[in-house]
């Protein structure tokens, strides 16, 4: 029993620690079977995320909505509030329509193209070394220094425990970072509009993703019609 516990323990840490995908995906060698491996493997990853980001956005719209003397402004409800607005730096604690805004998702369709532009598919050496799949970077702490790092720079490429720390992260990038304040925009406005919103909705608001600007969201329509990636955002 007691070796049992300690396999289990020792499993979970190697789990925690793991990077990359499983070693299982670098050995398919049909291209087309691997490609969808890379979106079945971090799909269900991103879902997981969506699901927590839906709660929260539920939670602040029931807080809200549930009048001065709810049952959701208690000590417990407004201790949930506060992690909330800290989580996606939201200046003023009572402003609705800031949370409604950048307390929402982004089109599995996206994630999933970006995802494989900016890990080349699992193989880049960020995402084996660091699970950094999208390409974020870091100017404090640890990190990986980019081999193209231009003199002057000192950028990192952020080191996360694992791919679904990754995901999250990224969410609250495009959630709180400046240069997508355009998306969370027109984002809302299709909520507004009951629009169901899908990738191609929203992909031209990546513009400053990249420094290549234009040419990236060229890239990244591509991949989403190529890949038929629309079908996730179902």
């Amino acid at each position: 029993m007691i070796k049992k516990t300690i396999m289990i323990i020792f499993l979970s840490l190697v789990t925690l620690h793991a990077t990359g995908l499983p070693n299982s995906y670098y050995q398919i060698k049909n291209i087309k079977k691997q490609k969808q491996e890379f979106f079945d493997i971090l799909s269900p990853m991103i879902e997981k995320e969506t699901k927590k980001v839906l709660r929260d956005r539920a939670f602040v719209k029931n807080y809200f909505n549930s009048g001065l003397f709810g049952f959701r402004h208690d000590g417990l409800g407004m201790i949930k509030l506060m992690e909330i607005k800290k989580h996606y730096r939201i200046k003023d604690l009572y402003n609705f329509e800031e949370y409604l805004l950048r307390v929402d998702t982004i089109p599995i369709s996206i994630i999933l193209a970006q995802a494989a532009l900016e890990s080349g598919w699992g193989k880049s050496r960020f995402v084996k070394k660091a699970n950094n799949i999208f390409g974020q970077w870091t100017y404090t702490g640890k990190g990986l220094i980019p081999k193209g790092r231009k003199e002057g720079q000192n950028h990192k490429i952020k080191i996360f425990k694992s791919l679904q720390s990754a995901i999250k992260a990224y969410l609250r990038n495009i959630n709180t970072g400046w240069a997508y304040k355009s998306l969370r925009k027109t984002r809302s406005k299709l909520r507004k509009d009951n629009v169901k919103i899908n990738g191609l909705d929203l992909y031209k608001e990546y513009i400053y993703y990249s420094q290549i600007r234009e040419e990236y969201l060229k890239r990244l329509k591509k991949m989403i019609l190529q890949n038929d990636l629309l079908k996730y955002d179902e």
